[in-house]
């Protein structure tokens, strides 16, 4: 009898609903990355983090800067089509040999007279790169909860 390696965790779906169209919620996702994701508490750098900057197009890296001029690439982006779905790999704090996937769809949503929204779809899949710390799918669970909501309010704003 051989030993089988213990399945991967199912990936983690999130959605959330935004009052803007798919081109707008794209662009608070990707170029405003800085204004909404909370750095103080989900970063490399922690209380030292100034900035994260997700640069445009496939193969463009997320990359945080402190206030004191480190830098740690968080991922890599892999899929970039404009206000539609970007995806990228995704390893703060990690090297890429641990890295998991990120992949967001910004879908319109027929709001009618509420005006222009969007559903915004994440799916955080390969778990089994991610090696390094067997916590971390418990904790991006929930985390993914709570950033989305910042990020819903960004786009509000």
């Amino acid at each position: 009898m051989t030993a089988t390696a213990a399945p991967s965790p199912v990936p983690i779906v999130r959605t959330v609903e935004v009052a803007v169209p798919p081109a707008r919620a794209f662009e608070v996702f990707t170029a405003r990355l800085s204004d909404w994701w909370p750095l103080n508490t989900h970063s490399v750098f922690g209380e030292r983090a100034q900035t994260v900057q997700m640069v445009p197009g496939v193969g463009g890296e997320i990359v945080e800067r402190s206030r004191t001029g480190e830098v740690a690439v968080w991922g890599t982006a892999l899929v970039w089509e404009e206000g539609v779905e970007v995806g990228f790999t995704w390893h703060p704090g990690a090297g890429p040999e641990h890295a998991t996937r990120v992949h967001v769809r910004f879908e319109p949503v027929d709001a009618g007279a509420h005006g222009a929204r969007s559903h915004v779809v994440v799916v955080h899949d390969g778990w089994e790169h991610r090696t390094d710390d067997p916590i971390a799918y418990r904790v991006y669970q929930s985390d993914w909860d709570a950033v989305l909501r910042l990020y819903a309010d960004e786009a509000a704003a």
